[in-house]
């Protein structure tokens, strides 16, 4: 089985990596600590036709597959930067398949207009409805009871960002506003099973952004052992620093082999997909968890301080982490993709 990517994906991987690096450093990130998003970021990414990346050709878009958007993802994660760029990813995706809107999709496409997706429970207050990435989004795409409906044009509809969310520019938004153009795009299972699709790919996306940002909180760490002296030698000699190190290479790697198996199952096995997807995100922020946390431990005390940049990684991968229901859910999600019904029976016994 050959793993290695093709020239086409390499040279996606060697362009996004050198944009970010460039374009998004942590200086940029703690900027926008208070607010979550680089308007100027996301315009530089979408000048580089980044938004519609996934859309279809027909919707404007370049027609690319997961795979090639979960390598982006893992660039932008990389560098931690503040753009929605998952989310406008995969609600992209989903409303390509439904709106006959071109002018709508191509806003989205060059990134003009930012859309989100959010799963409604039944019951919930769509007064305060907590809307990832809320605080830039101009759209959003939701599933209410068996109908997927876009809201656009809300005048009077976010709350300041919350704050302790990771930095990410969430916020409450009263999609009960009558100001709301409320539009029903489609109904019934088949727009259930698009909608817990796309839900997927979100997820998936997250965890391809949370590999990166491990891949990097694992270099920081390495090159600072490998540098800090404690009695007479680099404490990266050590024995206790040295081995929690080489174990989170080995939950990378692994990692970055679940989420490529999710995106290739979304044409060659889909009856697996959404279930590996649902792994990839668990493993992959319990990865991040770990390596962001034995390496600000390698840091020592320094790792806590806000001069030192892994505790910027630090936070963003508890945070991520909890993203649409977290890891807990992640897993009961797992649970109910494998069992199906059965789940319910099991958790009664």
């Amino acid at each position: 089985m050959d793993l290695s990517l093709n020239e086409s994906q390499t040279i996606l991987v060697d362009t996004f990596n050198d944009f970010f690096t460039n374009e998004c450093p942590s200086s940029l990130v703690r900027e926008t600590e208070e607010i979550g998003f680089s308007v100027g970021l996301w315009q530089q990414f979408s000048a580089m036709g980044a938004p519609g990346m996934g859309l279809p050709e027909s919707a404007g878009g370049l027609g690319l597959e997961l795979l090639e958007l979960c390598l982006v993802a893992s660039a932008a994660g990389k560098v931690l930067a503040p753009i929605p760029f998952a989310e406008v990813a995969s609600a992209g995706r989903l409303l390509a398949k439904y709106s006959k809107d071109t002018e709508h999709l191509e806003r989205i496409v060059v990134g003009s207009e930012i859309i989100s997706l959010l799963d409604l429970p039944a019951g919930i207050n769509k007064e305060r409805v907590l809307v990832p990435w809320g605080g830039a989004a101009d759209s959003l795409l939701t599933f209410e009871g068996n109908t997927l409906i876009l809201y656009r044009g809300g005048s009077q509809r976010r709350s300041e960002t919350p704050s302790n969310l990771g930095s990410a520019a969430h916020a409450f938004w009263d999609i009960s506003d009558e100001s709301f153009k409320r539009t029903v795009l489609a109904s019934g299972l088949e727009a259930e099973d698009a909608f817990s699709d796309a839900l997927a790919e979100w997820k998936l996306l997250i965890a391809a952004a949370q590999l990166g940002l491990a891949r990097q909180a694992l270099a920081i760490g390495v090159d600072y052992a490998n540098t800090r002296e404690q009695f007479g030698s680099v404490i990266g000699s050590f024995q206790a620093i040295a081995h929690p190190l080489a174990d989170c290479f080995g939950r990378i790697d692994g990692s970055e082999l679940l989420i490529w198996e999710a995106a290739w199952a979304a044409t060659e096995d889909r009856e697996r997909f959404r279930e590996l997807c649902f792994m990839a995100f668990v493993f992959t922020s319990q990865t991040a968890k770990e390596t962001t946390s034995i390496s600000l431990h390698t840091h020592g005390g320094y790792g806590f301080t806000e001069e030192y940049d892994i505790q910027l990684y630090y936070r963003r991968a508890a945070a991520w982490a909890m993203m649409a229901g977290g890891i807990r859910n992640g897993l009961l999600e797992v649970s109910a993709e494998r069992y199906g019904s059965s789940l319910d029976n099991r958790a009664d016994g």
